[in-house]
């Protein structure tokens, strides 16, 4: 049986996850971008340890 609390703790716990997965996402995306610019790749290679 469901509470008002319960539904709303589950649904902030929701939201969060999806934030942190589009926030993981973006971050990923960005690093790929990121490294696929020679200048920058080769002047930044000590912050990258892929």
């Amino acid at each position: 049986m469901f509470t008002f609390a319960a539904i709303m703790q589950n649904t902030a716990i929701y939201n969060i996850r999806n934030a942190v997965q589009k926030r993981v996402c973006f971050s990923a995306s960005f690093n790929a971008l990121y490294l696929h610019t020679p200048e920058k790749s080769v002047t930044h290679t000590h912050t990258h340890t892929h």
